[in-house]
């Protein structure tokens, strides 16, 4: 064996040693997934959609959603001491992330429709609320909140249509975020108040916390 040849095969073995021993980068998908906050099963790539109900991540909700569990032990026991009803609100809505929309449905096991997402959430921590978000959004006994003081937790209601009826409810949690099961084929996803479809939608909102 030449010299020249006994050199590239040493070249080889060691580019080889050397990307065997690389450690894979952090990756945020794979900490939303480990997060406690956010209940969430693979889909299987072979397989079409199988008879159980699977959760799946938008990829542009995973920044704000790794950011939301990167929380050390010491600030999440401060959390769980000084719970109020909207932070129980906030955390069971951003748990049920990438639950898939189903039109009708009150259920994590099965799917949610705008609505159905709303009563889940508030029927966990005691809150009966109307099964529809036209008739949420008409609640007496609930306040009516301007949009500049909207505070996590609050109800906030949108219409696609000219004639401004409410077509769509989510629930607020802060920052001009909220969490919404949007229509079928989607799934409950975090969404930007600020953005232009949604901003053009907005009707009203209401406390009920």
């Amino acid at each position: 064996m030449s010299f020249v040849t006994r050199t590239g095969l040493l070249l080889s073995v060691s580019l080889l040693a050397a990307c065997s021993s690389m450690q894979k980068p952090n990756v945020p998908d794979a900490a939303v997934e480990q997060s406690g906050l956010i209940s969430q099963a693979k889909e299987p790539v072979a397989k079409p959609a199988a008879a159980a109900v699977k959760a799946k991540i938008d990829p542009k909700d995973h920044g704000h959603l790794y950011g939301i569990q990167r929380v050390n032990a010491a600030d999440r026991k401060k959390v769980t001491e000084q719970a109020t009803p909207a932070s129980e609100v906030i955390m069971e809505a951003i748990g049920l992330i990438g639950t898939p929309y189903r039109w009708g449905g009150t259920d994590p096991s099965t799917g949610f429709d705008c609505s159905g997402l709303i009563l889940h959430v508030f029927g966990d921590t005691g809150i009966d609320l109307p099964r529809s978000s036209r008739d949420m959004a008409s609640m007496g006994a609930a306040k009516t909140v301007s949009r500049d003081q909207l505070k996590p937790g609050d109800l906030l209601f949108f219409s696609s249509r000219r004639n401004k009826r409410v077509d769509h409810a989510a629930i607020y949690i802060g920052d001009n975020r909220f969490v919404h099961s949007p229509s079928r084929g989607g799934r409950v996803r975090l969404d930007d108040l600020e953005a232009a479809y949604w901003k053009r939608a907005y009707l009203t909102a209401k406390r009920v916390l």
